[in-house]
């Protein structure tokens, strides 16, 4: 006895995780599906649309239109209910005009039905006493048994009184059910929850479910006992594993009169799922709305506004987090800004051997912001941008590298006191030319990385005597790199000259020179330019 009670402790935390992963994918399905529903009432729309067309055939009998009606009334309970009345009245006329007393008394115990899901209970309760129980057949009996059973299920709602009278006439409808019948166990659970025997009502329930098929109408109605059953012995993860289940059936059958979404709601709400209960109690209300089930939407009424304002302090608790962060945002870019105007007033109290290299720092930095412009204007892959951003980051560090050495170089010199080296070391522009050579190197290599077919492509824009071929072992001239510059958006001539060293009015009458060069309209060639490699 022992080892069974340790083996069942050990045991409970695996059961547990499994039933939360069993719910948790049954709540994923749940989410498809009602992502799915539009598709679900699409087809319950075209069987109803195609039944419709029936009515149209010429010369039907009244028989044949009762048929028909019935099946429409049918297709439209538990979906449109003012439909489905719409056409139970029907044949209830028509059994009365020309019917058999069978037609008649189903067509108005169904018409009662109806009444009692619209909230019409003096209308339902008519109809019921004006038929005598002892006058029908057994089917016809169990069906008006069930239909009482409906309306003081419905009725009892508003009257937790009239709960006595529905229980009797359950009793009574377990007579007349064979005990192997579906109707007969999902009474038995009823009666079993009732008495209080959860445990007893989960295992018939559970059993009943094994053999149902996805399409038996019953199964959502199980599942929902079946998870009420679980919800009354505390077993959460069932409870919603099974609301769960019910669900899928009703939102695969288009069922817009249900209350598994709503009972769902509530139970993910006790358990912390905020943002779900709220998207299934909404879909539940609408639901309702759309059936004009009133019964229906006054119970979610009452429960809706506590989910309501539940999600809506998440929201508030998230928006407060965002408001947090970017405070925190704030602070430390603050923090950033007195970091760098600290470092830049540092850098201006150096001598005048930094002061060369603080020009050509500051002529990296303006050449960095350029190309940092020209990688947020590229859009076409991120890919790309990363591996550009990546190759500016690399070269920036190197930059810093060399200009680091370039000031311990500089610092030995002026520790030797030799002035006149470290002013001809501060008068050399070699270096910076170098710099300045190497990065266009690289910003060739980056660009005709973004762009391989460029040169081709701009050349295709020229007539073909004038195209332009770069040097040997040069990948761009001077006039493919203030095109290349145009292509990533750089379209500012004083920008462009900047970029590349270049006064102004040469950069003018280089772009003259090759707009002249146009195969086509020449004053859509830099908008051609801007177009090179949009469709790779």
């Amino acid at each position: 006895m022992k080892k069974n009670a340790i083996l069942l402790f050990l045991l409970l935390p695996l059961h547990t995780a499994l039933a939360t992963q069993r719910a948790d994918s049954l709540l994923r399905a749940l989410d498809q599906a009602i992502d799915n529903s539009s598709l679900y009432m699409q087809e319950k729309e075209m069987r109803i649309g195609k039944v419709k067309q029936m009515l149209h055939v010429p010369h039907l009998t009244p028989a044949q239109r009762y048929d028909i009606n019935a099946r429409l009334a049918q297709e439209y309970k538990s979906f449109m209910l003012d439909s489905a009345i719409r056409y139970t009245r029907q044949n209830v006329r028509i059994a009365r005009a020309s019917g058999t007393k069978e037609q008649y008394y189903a067509s108005t115990l169904d018409l009662a039905r109806l009444y009692s899901i619209t909230n019409l209970f003096v209308e339902a309760a008519d109809l019921l006493r004006s038929i005598s129980p002892g006058e029908l057949s057994t089917p016809l009996r169990i069906q008006y048994y069930e239909t009482y059973r409906a309306f003081y299920n419905y009725y009892s709602m508003s009257d937790e009184r009239d709960a006595t009278h529905y229980h009797a006439i359950r009793d009574t409808l377990m007579h007349l059910y064979r005990p192997e019948e579906n109707g007969y166990k999902i009474l038995l659970a009823e009666q079993l929850q009732t008495a209080g025997r959860h445990r007893e009502a989960q295992q018939v329930l559970t059993g009943l479910l094994a053999q149902a098929r996805q399409e038996d109408g019953w199964r959502a109605v199980a599942a929902y006992l079946a998870g009420d059953a679980y919800a009354r012995t505390q077993d959460y993860e069932r409870q919603i594993e099974y609301f769960a289940l019910s669900a899928i059936a009703d939102v695969k059958n288009a069922i817009k009169e249900n209350m598994s979404l709503r009972a769902l709601a509530m139970a993910l709400y006790h358990e912390g799922q905020i943002e779900r209960a709220y998207r299934y109690i909404q879909k539940s209300m609408e639901d309702a709305i759309f059936c004009n089930a009133h019964l229906r939407s006054m119970e979610i009424s009452q429960i809706f506004p506590i989910i309501d304002k539940a999600q809506q302090a998440r929201n508030e608790q998230q928006r407060q987090n965002m408001r947090t962060l970017n405070v925190c945002i704030l602070l430390l870019s603050v923090g950033l800004v007195v970091a760098l105007v600290s470092v830049y007033r540092q850098m201006g109290r150096l001598s005048r051997a930094k002061q060369a290299r603080d020009k050509l720092y500051r002529d990296l930095q303006t050449a960095n912001r350029d190309l940092q412009r020209v990688n947020r204007e590229l859009q076409e892959s991120n890919t790309l941008k990363e591996e550009y951003v990546a190759r500016y980051m690399n070269e920036a560090s190197g930059y810093l590298d060399k200009l680091e050495e370039y000031r311990h170089q500089l610092n030995r010199i002026a520790m030797t006191g030799k002035v006149e080296d470290l002013y001809k070391a501060l008068k050399s522009t070699r270096q910076i030319e170098e710099e300045v050579d190497r990065f266009y190197a690289n910003f060739d290599r980056s660009f005709l990385q973004l762009f391989p077919r460029f040169i081709d492509e701009f050349n295709a824009l020229l007539r073909e005597e004038e195209r332009i071929v770069p040097r040997q072992k040069e990948l761009l001239n001077t006039e493919l790199r203030i095109f290349a510059l145009i292509r990533l958006g750089i379209t500012d001539s004083n920008m462009i000259a900047h970029f590349l060293r270049y006064p102004v009015r040469t950069i003018y009458n280089y772009r003259a020179r090759i707009r002249n060069k146009a195969a086509g309209n020449r004053d859509k060639l830099e908008d051609d330019v801007m177009a090179i490699g949009m469709r790779d």
